[in-house]
């Protein structure tokens, strides 16, 4: 199965659309498993303390 893609258009216009800000955000916040962590910071050559 390939991935797909749907086009959301430009930002504040459409399913863009600004709600309590009035520009972009940068930034996210996820889950990561302590694997995923380690994968990430290997491949990226940085260190986490996780402590």
């Amino acid at each position: 199965m390939g991935a797909s893609y749907k086009n959301i258009g430009h930002f504040n216009k459409g399913e863009m659309k600004t709600i309590g800000f009035e520009r972009p955000k940068h930034g996210a916040v996820t889950y990561l498993t302590a694997d995923e962590l380690k994968a990430i910071t290997d491949y990226w050559g940085v260190d986490v303390n996780t402590k």
